[in-house]
C-alpha cells in the first residue's frame, strides 16, 4: 500500500474513532496520517474538527477560530494590504526562526528601547 493510501486509511479510522469519542486514538491516527502524507487535507480537516469538538466538550475556548473570527481578521487585515498595494510597500523579509528584520531593532533603538529576549 502506498504512503498516500495508508494516510487515507489512518485519516478515515481517526474519523471513526472521533465518532466513538475515543480522543487518544483520534489524535494518534490523524497525526499519523499527516506524517505519512503532509498533503492529505482530510487528515488536517479531521484533526482540526476534532480539536474544535474537544475544546467545546471541555468548556474551553475553541482551539481554532470560528467563521466570524476569520471574517473579522480579514476586515482588519484587508485595509493594511490595500495600503501596502497603494504604496508599493511590503513587510521586510527575514529568516524563518529569526527575531525579525534588522530595521525592527533600529526602530526600537530610536526610542531608546530594545527587545526583551527570552
Amino acid at each position: 500500500m502506498s504512503r498516500a493510501n495508508l494516510a487515507i486509511a489512518y485519516a478515515n479510522r481517526g474519523a471513526a474513532y472521533s465518532n466513538q469519542g475515543d480522543y487518544d486514538r483520534t489524535i494518534a491516527d490523524e497525526t499519523r496520517a499527516i506524517a505519512l502524507d503532509p498533503r492529505n487535507a482530510l487528515a488536517y480537516l479531521n484533526r482540526g474538527e476534532f480539536f474544535g469538538e474537544v475544546s467545546v466538550l471541555l468548556g474551553e475556548p475553541p482551539l481554532f477560530p470560528r467563521h466570524e473570527e476569520v471574517e473579522l481578521s480579514w476586515k482588519i487585515l484587508d485595509p493594511v494590504e490595500r495600503f501596502w498595494a497603494r504604496k508599493g510597500a511590503r513587510p521586510q523579509q527575514y529568516a524563518a526562526g529569526g527575531w525579525g528584520p534588522a530595521s525592527a531593532d533600529e526602530m526600537l533603538r530610536r526610542d531608546g528601547r530594545e527587545w526583551r529576549l527570552p
